[in-house]
C-alpha cells in the first residue's frame, strides 16, 4: 500500500490540491457575497465649524471618560476602570465648577436620571452600629468630611429634600476625600476601643458608599457622562479651529506617561494584575476595545479641550504689576466694630415674633397694650419682679444645675450578650410562661420541653422574634447592674447645665420621664463627691437609659429664663396659647388683631430705609416683619453709640474670668437687649460675614445700617478705617488661580452659547426617551 501511494503520490498531490482550490473559490465566493454588509456608522451630530461626528466615535469617548484612576478595583459588578484617564470630568469640569453651568444650560436631558437618583437618596440611611449608636458613619463625616455632614443635614431638613446638582457635586468631591476605605477602617478603630461592644460582622461586607454611589455615572447618570463626552469633543473642535493643536506623538506620549503614573500608584495593589506601565496600557486598551490610532484620537480631542482652557486660564495676568494693582484692590481690609445682639436668636418666622411679643408682655413691669408706635417699637427697660413674673407666667421660672454627666443607653449593654445565653432565658420554663402571656402565639400548643419551646420559636415571624429577644435582653441586662456600672466607668463624663422650669413636662436628659422627682433629687442630694449609694449614681427613669449625674454646684433661687431659654425649650408656645389660644388658627386670628399695630409700625420703619434693597410686601405679614422686628431697637443703640461711644448702657462689659466649677451669674433680663461688641478685620477676599462688605462702600468713621435677616442676629458696624496691605504680603498663586478661574467660566459661557446656536450637543442618538434639543432652547 505504501509503495503504492509512492509511486502515485503526485497525482494524488494534484488532486487534493485541485479539490483545496476549487472549494475556496466556490465556497468563498458564496459567502462573501451572500454576508450581510456591516452596518454603517451613523452620523449623531456636528460640531460648530462643520466637523461630523458619529455615534461609534462618541461611544468610544463615553466608554473613555466614564471611569478614571479614582475608582477602586475592588468595586463589585462589571465596571472596567480606565487607568489612561487622569480624571477629565472630575478634574477639568466638576472641580473647576464648569459642570454646573454644562448641566444648567442642559438640565432636561440629564433630568431623567437624576430624578431616579432622588428617591433612592430620600430613602438614604447611613451607617450606624447596631449595638452604639454613637458610632456611626454620620459622625466620623463630621470630624473627617465635614461637607458630608453639612450637606446631608441640609438635605434632611430642606422641604423638597432634593439635591441640587452643585451639592451633588460637593458631595461626590467630598466623598473622594474620606472613602469608605477609610471609612470602615475608622469604624473598626472605633469599635475596638470598647471592649463591651461586639464587633459588627456585617461591617466587613456592607457597602459603606454615600447613597450607594461608586462611579461617576452612579453620581450623576449616564446621559451626564454623554454630555460630557460630546462637550468635550465639541470644545477640542473649535479649539482646533481656533488655531491650538496637538499632534498624535503627543497624545500617545501623554498617555504613557498616565499609565506609567497609575502602574507606580497602584503596583503594591492586591486587585491590580499589571506587570509593567506597557503592559497596563495594553490590557486597558484591550479591555476597552480601543486600537492604538483610536485612544490616540480621543485624547488628542482632550488634550485640544485641556490646552484651550489652561492657556486662556494662564494668559489672564500679564506682568506682576498687574497683580500688585488687583491685590491691592482685593486684599483692602477695613477696620471695623460689629454690635451684635448675641443673645437674641434671630426671630425666622411669625411663630417667633408672636413668641418674642408674649416673652417682652410676661416679663416687662408696665402693660405694653396701649403704646405709641415709637414705645411699641422699644424693648422694656424696667421689668416686673421675680415674684410677679411667677405668678403671671410660671413657665418662665427655672433653676439650674451644674453636673457631671457621664450616660449609657441600655442597647449598647445588650449587644455583647450571646446569643445563646438569650436562647436559655426564653426557654427556662418560669420566662416561657411570662412570654406566653404578653405573645399569643407561643399558647398555639403546650410544650413539654425545651426541644418544642425552641421549635414553637423558630415558627414565629421575624418581628415577633425581635420582639421576644429584646424582652429577654433587657431582663438579662436587668439581672446584672454591674454591667451598668462598667459602661458608666468606660463613658467619658462631661460638664454641663441642666436647666429646669416650673411645672415643665420637657425632659432635661434622655430617659427622665418624672421632670419633678429628677428636679427633687437634684435640690436636696448634696454637692461635691458622688457616692455609689446616691439615686444619681445610676439614675434611669426608663430602664433604657442610665446616667451618672455628680452635682457641682445649683442655683438656691428661682430664676427667670432668658428668651433664648424659652424659646428653645417651648416655654413660649405655653405663653401664646394662654394669650392667643390653643390652636395655630386661633392663635394667627388673635395675634393679627393684637399685633397689627405693631406690624404696620416695622413695615413702615422697613420701607423707609434707604438700604433696604429685598422685595418689600404691599401688606404688613408676620413672616416679612419677623427677622426685622428689632431694627428700631438697633437705630436706638446705634444712636446712643453715636452720642457716647464710651459709656453706654445698650453694650455689654467686657465678661470676667469665671470658676468653671461654679454656675455663671444669672444676668438681668435687660442683659439679652444689649449688644455684644466685637473687632474685626474684613478683606474682600475672606469676609467673615457677607454683609460686611458694605464696609468697602461706606465712608471711614460711619455707621451702616441696621442688617437683620432669618440667620443671623440683629447687628451693624462701624467703619474705622480701610487700609491696604503691602505688595509684599500678596500671595500671587492664589490671586493668578482665582482670576484664571473666572476666565475659564468665561470661556465655557462663549463656548456653551456657540453649542446651543449650532445644536451641536444632542444626546437624541444615544437615549432614544430623551428630550430633543428644541426643548433645552
Amino acid at each position: 500500500m505504501l509503495a503504492f501511494f509512492r509511486k502515485y503520490q503526485r497525482i494524488f498531490f494534484i488532486i487534493v490540491t485541485a479539490v483545496i482550490v476549487l472549494s475556496f473559490s466556490v465556497f468563498g465566493t458564496y459567502y462573501s457575497q451572500s454576508a450581510p454588509a456591516e452596518a454603517k456608522d451613523s452620523l449623531l451630530f456636528v460640531s460648530p465649524e462643520g466637523k461630523k461626528h458619529t455615534k461609534h466615535e462618541l461611544a468610544r469617548m463615553i466608554l473613555f471618560l466614564g471611569s478614571d484612576s479614582i475608582d477602586r478595583p475592588e468595586l463589585t459588578g462589571s465596571l472596567m476602570i480606565n487607568w489612561l484617564n487622569d480624571g477629565v470630568i472630575r478634574r477639568d469640569l466638576l472641580e473647576s465648577g464648569l459642570a454646573e453651568m454644562l448641566y444648567t444650560a442642559y438640565a432636561p436631558l440629564c433630568e431623567r436620571d437624576l430624578a431616579t437618583r432622588r428617591e433612592r437618596e430620600r430613602r438614604y440611611a447611613p451607617y450606624q452600629h447596631p449595638g452604639a449608636s454613637f458610632i456611626s458613619a454620620e459622625r466620623l463625616w463630621e470630624i473627617c468630611a465635614p461637607k458630608i455632614a453639612t450637606t446631608l443635614n441640609r438635605l434632611k431638613g430642606s422641604q423638597n429634600k432634593e439635591l441640587s446638582f452643585s451639592e451633588r457635586v460637593e458631595l461626590y468631591l467630598a466623598e473622594q476625600g474620606f472613602p469608605q476605605t477609610h471609612l470602615r477602617e475608622t469604624l473598626r478603630l472605633q469599635e475596638s476601643r470598647f471592649r463591651w461592644i461586639k464587633p459588627d460582622p456585617a461591617l466587613a461586607s456592607q457597602d459603606l458608599a454615600l447613597f450607594g454611589y461608586h462611579t461617576l455615572e452612579d453620581w450623576f447618570g449616564p446621559r451626564f457622562i454623554a454630555l460630557c463626552a460630546e462637550f468635550i469633543v465639541n470644545a477640542g473642535s473649535l479649539a482646533a479651529e481656533r488655531g491650538y493643536s496637538v499632534s498624535k506623538q503627543e497624545a500617545w506620549a501623554n498617555l504613557l506617561r498616565i499609565s506609567h503614573d497609575s502602574f507606580m500608584a497602584q503596583r503594591k495593589n492586591p486587585h491590580f494584575d499589571a506587570s509593567s506601565p506597557e503592559d497596563l496600557l495594553e490590557k486597558q486598551l484591550m479591555s476597552m476595545g480601543l486600537t492604538r490610532p483610536q485612544a490616540t484620537a480621543l485624547w488628542q480631542q482632550v488634550l485640544l479641550f485641556r490646552r484651550h482652557f489652561q492657556e486662556v486660564s494662564d494668559a489672564v495676568v500679564v506682568d506682576a504689576l498687574s497683580l500688585e494693582r488687583f491685590g491691592e484692590f482685593a486684599q483692602e481690609t477695613a477696620d471695623v466694630d460689629l454690635y451684635a445682639l448675641s443673645d437674641l436668636p434671630p426671630l425666622r418666622n411669625y411663630h417667633d415674633l408672636q413668641a418674642f411679643e408674649c416673652y417682652l408682655d410676661a416679663i416687662a413691669a408696665k402693660s405694653r397694650g396701649a403704646a405709641p408706635k415709637e414705645a411699641l417699637l422699644a424693648l422694656p427697660t424696667e421689668f416686673a419682679t421675680i415674684g410677679q413674673i411667677k405668678s403671671r407666667s410660671p413657665e418662665l421660672i427655672r433653676r439650674r444645675y451644674l453636673v457631671r454627666l457621664a450616660s449609657v443607653d441600655s442597647a449598647t449593654l445588650t449587644h455583647g450578650i450571646p446569643l445563646k445565653e438569650i436562647w436559655n432565658w426564653e426557654l427556662e420554663e418560669e420566662h416561657w410562661s411570662e412570654l406566653a402571656e404578653q405573645f399569643p402565639a407561643l399558647n398555639a400548643s403546650v410544650p413539654s420541653n425545651r426541644s418544642e419551646r425552641f421549635a414553637i420559636l423558630n415558627d414565629l415571624d421575624k418581628q415577633t422574634r425581635r420582639q421576644i429577644d429584646a424582652i429577654a435582653e433587657g431582663s438579662i441586662s436587668e439581672a446584672h447592674p454591674e454591667w451598668v456600672d462598667e459602661a458608666l466607668d468606660a463613658a467619658l463624663p462631661s460638664q454641663k447645665v441642666i436647666s429646669i422650669a416650673a411645672d415643665s413636662a420637657v425632659a432635661p436628659l434622655p430617659g427622665v420621664t418624672s421632670v419633678a422627682a429628677f428636679e427633687k433629687l437634684l435640690r436636696t442630694e448634696p454637692l461635691g463627691s458622688l457616692k455609689a449609694t446616691s439615686p444619681l449614681y445610676r439614675y434611669s427613669d426608663d430602664g433604657k437609659t442610665f446616667h451618672r449625674i455628680e452635682l457641682l454646684d445649683r442655683s438656691e433661687a428661682d430664676e427667670v429664663l432668658t428668651f433664648e431659654e424659652a424659646l428653645s425649650i417651648g416655654a413660649c408656645d405655653a405663653l401664646i396659647a394662654h394669650r392667643f389660644g390653643k390652636s395655630v388658627q386661633e392663635q394667627d386670628i388673635a395675634a393679627n388683631q393684637a399685633l397689627k399695630p405693631l406690624l404696620t409700625a416695622v413695615h413702615e420703619l422697613v420701607k423707609s430705609a434707604p438700604s433696604f434693597s429685598k422685595p418689600i410686601p404691599e401688606k404688613a405679614t408676620g413672616d416679612f416683619v419677623a427677622p426685622h422686628r428689632l431694627a428700631s431697637h438697633l437705630m436706638t443703640i446705634q444712636k446712643s453709640l453715636a452720642e457716647s461711644p464710651d459709656e453706654n448702657r445698650f453694650v455689654k462689659a467686657s465678661s470676667t474670668n469665671h470658676n468653671d466649677s461654679l454656675l455663671a451669674p444669672q444676668p438681668d433680663l435687660c442683659e439679652q437687649f444689649k449688644v455684644a461688641k466685637s473687632t474685626l478685620l474684613v478683606r474682600r477676599d475672606s469676609p467673615e460675614m457677607p454683609e460686611l462688605t458694605l464696609a468697602y462702600q461706606l465712608a471711614p468713621h460711619t455707621w451702616s445700617p441696621p442688617l437683620t435677616d432669618e440667620a443671623s442676629p440683629p447687628r451693624f458696624f462701624y467703619l474705622k478705617e480701610r487700609k491696604r496691605l503691602p505688595p509684599t504680603s500678596l500671595d500671587f498663586a492664589s490671586i493668578q488661580s482665582t482670576l484664571g478661574a473666572e476666565a475659564k467660566r468665561a470661556l465655557m459661557q462663549k463656548v456653551l452659547a456657540t453649542c446651543l446656536s449650532h445644536d451641536s450637543i444632542s444626546l437624541t442618538g444615544l437615549f432614544a426617551a430623551d428630550v430633543t434639543p428644541e426643548s433645552v432652547q
